[in-house]
């Protein structure tokens, strides 16, 4: 569910997507972001290459969703997004 907040200001969105570098256990996700636990490692791996693949195929001048809390984004914001938010993940996993 969208949150109004200051990261909808799009120079404020800009920079947190682009230029700032995201603090270490500071910003918590939504609860329903953490619905599912982890099983089969392969199966999990496969969900997520899914995933990628059909973030991947999406035109990015096409319609996007809104996000929860940057509100409506291009395909490229979303794509920045995705990309600094996986690499967050995997500096935070030492990967």
């Amino acid at each position: 569910k969208p949150i109004r907040g200051p990261f909808w200001i799009p120079f404020v969105r800009h920079a947190i997507i682009y230029w700032i570098p995201w603090p270490r256990g500071r910003a918590k996700g939504p609860p329903e972001a953490f619905v599912t636990q982890p099983a089969d490692w392969d199966a999990d791996i496969a969900k997520l290459e899914n995933a990628l693949d059909r973030l991947a195929q999406r035109d990015p001048n096409g319609e996007w969703p809104i996000h929860a809390k940057f509100g409506h984004i291009s395909g490229a914001d979303w794509g920045a997004f995705c990309a600094k938010h996986f690499d967050h993940h995997l500096r935070q996993f030492g990967v």
